[in-house]
């Protein structure tokens, strides 16, 4: 590979890197571009690689965009089925891939704690993971799913009651039923897909996530949440995955919005 290679991906994969924040972040290209005092062509232009972003675009677009600007170096190089590189108004979800080391940061309080005993264990179930999780602080912003042997379905054994996304019964009537059965059935087979993306891969998985989902016929909730995924072996071939939702922001959309 030659130095101009580099460089060329480089500039590509920092593109790529700005225009997944601000898919997260709900922004359109006008939007930013307005926000940046540069014409929409120009940030096409810096997403795709074509030309590289100067510093002081850099720092303007974390300002923007209200995130670190480190996690403009953070993206998922591999983009995303969520977030095709001609997108300009961001799409219903996606889910960008961090690495696992920015759980040390204050931001993702606990979460450590929870790769630890994955990684002491050894990806093995710990008898008493309801009570570690309990400990933790973090029960109710957990779900925990569990695929029973020589099967694909993945049954749900605990949703959180601070989650956002289901209201109090429904957490409840969702125990025991398979996780994309959902009020939202797009947006629960989208999470499945996660899910046993996780269990096959054997690792732990880190996105943010930016998502529209419908919680009620009429209603539509827009929410940024971080997910945090751990793949647990259990007894007799039994597979479970441990999720671990931060919410970030939420807001109940207007029919106007929901329906675009």
């Amino acid at each position: 590979m030659t130095r101009g290679d580099l460089i060329a991906g480089t500039d590509r994969l920092l593109g790529d890197c700005l225009r997944q924040e601000r898919l997260l972040a709900g922004h359109g290209r006008k939007a930013l571009a307005r926000a940046l005092g540069i014409s929409e062509k120009r940030l096409e232009d810096y997403e795709s690689g074509r030309k590289r972003i100067s510093p002081a675009a850099m720092v303007g677009a974390s300002e923007a965009l209200g995130v670190p600007l480190s996690l403009l170096f953070y993206g998922d190089s591999s983009g995303g089925a969520e977030a095709t590189s001609g997108e300009d108004e961001a799409p219903p979800r996606i889910a960008v891939r961090r690495p696992l080391g920015l759980i040390r940061r204050p931001a993702f309080a606990g979460l450590a704690l929870f790769l630890q005993l994955w990684r002491s264990s050894r990806g093995r179930l710990p008898s008493d993971i309801g009570d570690f999780v309990a400990r933790t602080g973090l029960l109710h912003r957990t779900v925990f799913v569990r695929r029973p042997t020589r099967s694909s379905r993945l049954i749900v054994e605990h949703v959180g009651a601070g989650i956002e996304m289901f209201k109090p019964c429904e957490s409840l009537l969702l125990v025991g039923r398979d996780i994309d059965e959902l009020t939202d059935r797009d947006y629960g087979a989208w999470v499945a897909g996660a899910y046993a993306r996780t269990l096959a891969g054997e690792r732990p998985a880190l996105a943010s996530i930016r998502a529209r989902i419908r919680i009620a016929p009429d209603r539509v909730i827009e929410g940024r949440y971080e997910r945090f995924l751990l793949p647990w072996a259990g007894a007799a071939g039994e597979r479970f995955v441990l999720c671990i939702s931060l919410t970030r922001s939420s807001r109940i959309l207007a029919p106007a919005e929901a329906a675009q």
